[in-house]
């Protein structure tokens, strides 16, 4: 008996996002981090400040809104 195995292109594996909800505001996103250049999140600059602290105070990622927010300084 034959098994036929096909190969999944980048572009269909990229294709799988994630509902994510914002441990900040409780927002439901799509996470696109498997697709840097598509996730929204590529399109806030963040200080290696600002990105420490978010690292340790959240376990996951955070909502286009509540990234902004803290890259305008917010709290």
């Amino acid at each position: 008996m034959a098994v036929t195995v096909t190969l999944k292109t980048m572009a269909e594996l990229w294709i799988k996002h994630e509902i994510k909800t914002c441990p900040r505001c409780g927002r439901v996103f799509e996470c696109k981090l498997n697709n840097p250049v598509h996730c929204e999140c590529a399109q806030v600059h963040l200080s290696e400040e600002t990105l420490l602290r978010i690292q340790e105070q959240y376990r996951d990622c955070l909502c286009l809104s509540c990234l902004t927010a803290l890259a305008g300084g917010g709290v």
